[in-house]
């Protein structure tokens, strides 16, 4: 197997369970393979053959972008080092969650979750809190009884019925004493992205057109997330509104990029805008609008970028 099969395979398994995502032509990412929406879920994933392959920097920009386009990052591989990966358990590599093709395969088309997550220690699996308490005080159960049956200590019940996972044989030792399910199912597709986990972009070399267009965009109010190795080069928002920007200074490249930016904004549901240092010959390129570094100077704020791209989104 090659990681074209995996993102074949990957890509098929998504369409086949109602996701869209642009057509594959248009990304040439390091950073990750899909993008794709199935109502309100966005997830951005990069395919591997050896999961083991996924870098710290790599994980750090995955969540950076996914976390830029309100998505959940997933890494699919083949493999790892030691070779075949788990089936249903979710790996976490660098903090990305990481799961099998068959993993995959059973919760889209199955609808069977994975029932664990790797962590340092083993396989544990995410405790429901709330009925595992209430499924010990309906027996009228202490802690230090409950400890005794799941042969674990006071402490770790405690931690339980606070959030804590469960390493998987403690958790089956409670459902088969209590008769009944205290687990979480595990969502691979919603991963929660935390304050202050977003990683910082890797550092880039400017040229002189990018870093002033950065710079009369922070003029402007602009929150500036400027992104590493990826189709567009920043995210820029401010309340109301939130831009896929991609900042070209070489005009044979403006096309292409101009149709992927255009294709990742329709799956995100954010504006685009392609910043551009002369004028084209169109204002609006595969759908994205194009600013011109004269209409940039001439924009007294956010507000007037805001409407050069609605009206040359409308004439598109």
């Amino acid at each position: 197997m090659k990681r074209e099969d995996v993102l074949g395979e990957v890509r098929q398994l998504l369409a086949r369970t109602g996701f869209f995502s642009p057509e594959a032509r248009l990304f040439a990412s390091p950073v990750f393979d899909i993008v794709a929406r199935r109502d309100a879920a966005l997830v951005v994933v990069k395919c591997l053959l050896n999961g083991d392959a996924l870098t710290r920097q790599a994980s750090g920009q995955l969540l950076q972008v996914a976390g830029m386009l309100r998505g959940s990052p997933l890494v699919v591989a083949a493999r790892s080092s030691r070779g075949a990966l788990e089936d249903g358990v979710v790996y976490l590599r660098h903090g990305t969650p990481l799961v099998s093709l068959k993993t995959l395969r059973d919760f889209l088309l199955e609808g069977v979750p994975p029932v664990a997550f790797a962590a340092p220690g083993g396989y544990f699996v995410p405790i429901d809190s709330a009925a595992l308490r209430q499924a010990r005080q309906r027996r009228h159960l202490s802690l230090e009884a409950l400890a005794r049956e799941a042969g674990v200590t006071r402490r770790a019940v405690q931690l339980y019925e606070e959030g804590m996972s469960a390493a998987v044989g403690a958790a089956d030792r409670l459902e088969r004493f209590f008769g009944e399910s205290i687990t979480f199912a595990i969502d691979p597709f919603t991963y929660q992205w935390g304050e202050g986990e977003q990683g910082a972009a890797e550092a880039a070399a400017h040229d002189d057109f990018e870093t002033y267009v950065l710079k009369a965009l922070e003029g402007m109010g602009y929150k500036v997330l400027q992104a590493a190795r990826c189709p567009f080069d920043a995210l820029v928002e401010k309340p109301g509104s939130r831009i896929l920007s991609g900042i070209e200074s070489h005009q044979a490249a403006v096309p292409a990029r101009a149709k992927t930016l255009a294709a990742i904004a329709r799956v995100a549901e954010t504006d685009a805008v392609m910043f551009v240092p002369r004028e084209m010959k169109s204002e609006s390129i595969g759908g994205t609008p194009v600013v011109t570094r004269r209409e940039l100077q001439r924009a007294d704020s956010g507000d007037s970028i805001i409407e050069i791209i609605k009206q040359r989104r409308r004439e598109a």
